[in-house]
C-alpha cells in the first residue's frame, strides 16, 4: 500500500506535559469531545464525570486515576482529530499504545461509547493484577541503546522491550523482576527508571488481556474508513476481526513503535505523519528517523480557529 500522510496517535506519554494539555482545551471540538466522553462514564459510574476538570485539577492525572486518564486522552485525541478532519487530509491512521483507542474511533471502526466502555471494563479487570510497573530505559551518558544493552534486558533479564527510538525504551513485568534489572542495569551503561504504575504491554498482563475476549464481541466494530498500521504487529490490519485481537495482544505485546516508523517509510511510502498529540513527547523522539516529515496538530490548528 502506497501513501504519503499518516495520521499519528500517540500514547499516554502525551499526557505528560501539562500545558501543552491545557492549551488544547481552549479548542471548542476537544471539549466537546471531552464532555461526549464525560457523558459516557457518567452512565457507566452513576455520578457525574467531568473530565475536563479532572485534567485541569491534576497534576499527575495517569499516577492520579490511570482509567480516567486513559480515557481523558482518547477524548483529547478524538477532539483534536475532528478539528483536524476539517482542514487536513490523511491516507492512513497509526496509533500507538493508548492511542490506538482514539485510532480506532477516528477510523470510525469503533463507537465512541463502546470505546470507553471498554476502557472501563479493562479497569475492573486488572484489579485482578499482580504488583508490576512499567519504567523508562536509557543509556547513562544519552548515546544509543546497543544491541548488547537490549539483549540483555531482553534474554538476561527476559523483560519486554518497546523501542520508542534508538535512545529511548521501555520495560514492563513483575516488581521484583523489575527492581533486580534496575540494580544492576548500570554495569551495562543504561537506567531503569519506572513511570507507569502497571505492567503495560508484557506478558504480566495476558490473563486479563484474554477476559478482554469476553467484552470485545458486545462492542459493535465497523470496517475502518482509513487503513490502520498496528504498531504491535508492524503491518495493516485487514478488517474488523484483526481490529479485535490486536486490542487483545496490544495489551500483552511490546510496542514496536520504532520498527512501526521505519516501515512506514522505508515500505509504504510515507512522507508526512501528523501528529495528534497533545503533545509530542513520543513523537518528537522520532524526528531523527531519516526520510521523516513531522507536523505537529498545534501547527496546523493552534490559531484557535478549530
Amino acid at each position: 500500500m502506497k501513501s504519503n500522510s499518516v495520521l499519528l496517535f500517540p500514547g499516554l506519554d502525551s499526557l505528560f506535559l501539562a500545558s501543552k494539555l491545557k492549551r488544547w482545551i481552549e479548542i471548542p471540538k476537544v471539549r466537546n469531545s471531552l464532555i461526549e466522553a464525560s457523558g459516557y462514564l457518567s452512565s457507566m459510574t452513576g455520578i457525574h464525570e467531568n473530565l475536563e476538570s479532572f485534567l485541569m485539577t491534576t497534576t499527575r492525572p495517569h499516577l492520579a486515576d490511570f482509567d480516567r486518564s486513559m480515557i481523558a486522552l482518547m477524548a483529547v485525541q478524538i477532539g483534536i482529530a475532528r478539528a483536524l478532519g476539517e482542514v487536513k487530509q490523511w491516507d492512513l491512521i497509526l496509533g500507538c499504545s493508548h492511542g490506538d483507542l482514539a485510532r480506532s474511533v477516528t477510523a470510525q471502526a469503533v463507537q465512541y461509547a463502546d470505546a470507553v466502555e471498554l476502557v472501563w471494563s479493562f479497569s475492573e479487570l486488572k484489579k485482578q493484577l499482580p504488583q508490576g510497573y512499567t519504567a523508562n530505559v536509557r543509556t547513562v551518558d544519552g548515546s544509543k541503546l546497543s544491541i548488547e544493552q537490549i539483549k540483555w534486558l531482553e534474554v538476561d533479564q527476559q523483560l519486554p522491550v518497546s523501542r520508542w527510538c534508538e535512545n529511548n525504551a521501555s520495560v514492563a513485568g513483575f516488581r521484583e523482576d523489575l527492581d533486580r534489572a534496575a540494580a544492576h542495569s548500570r554495569e551495562l551503561g543504561i537506567k531503569i527508571k519506572p513511570v507507569l504504575p502497571l505492567p503495560v504491554h508484557s506478558p504480566v498482563m495476558r490473563s486479563i488481556a484474554e477476559n478482554l475476549r469476553y467484552v470485545l464481541p458486545m462492542t459493535k466494530l465497523s470496517e475502518p474508513k482509513w487503513p490502520l498500521f498496528s504498531s504491535v504487529w508492524v503491518r495493516f490490519l485487514t478488517g474488523r476481526e484483526e481490529i479485535q485481537e490486536e486490542a487483545v495482544w496490544g495489551a500483552f505485546s511490546p510496542v514496536r513503535w520504532l520498527e512501526s516508523v521505519q516501515s512506514l517509510i522505508r515500505d509504504h511510502g510515507i512522507t508526512e505523519f501528523i501528529n495528534v498529540g497533545p503533545s509530542n513527547a513520543l513523537t518528537g523522539w522520532a524526528l531523527t528517523t531519516p526520510g521523516m516529515k513531522f507536523v505537529d496538530a498545534w501547527e496546523i490548528l493552534g490559531d484557535g480557529n478549530a
